[in-house]
């Protein structure tokens, strides 16, 4: 039996959360749940990055859903704005080449 890092109960030597305060034991964070590996991926692939900060382990709820809903605005504007981007090169190129 080892005690809990966050709430000091004791739990199993296996356990990877803890059942009284359920938070994660091990404190170390792997690589891609790290911030700036967050940040790259979501430049990268947008909001197919949500399923890496809802498995974040130590993350809480409240930061989970912020970041959401903060993933997800900056998504439908950048679409927004690609949408507009792309209409005026069209019409820019349609009345230049004359179709």
């Amino acid at each position: 039996m080892i005690n809990c890092p966050h709430c000091q109960q004791q739990i199993e030597n296996d356990s990877k959360w803890c059942r009284f305060c359920g938070k994660a034991v091990d404190s170390k964070v792997r690589w891609f749940f790290r911030s700036p590996s967050l940040i790259v991926g979501f430049l990268v692939v947008g909001p197919f990055i949500l399923p890496a900060i809802w498995f974040h382990p130590t993350m809480k709820r409240i930061t989970k859903l912020i970041l959401t809903a903060v993933v997800l605005i900056l998504t439908y504007v950048l679409t927004k704005y690609t949408i507009e981007a792309l209409k005026t090169i069209v019409s820019y190129y349609g009345t230049a080449l004359g179709i």
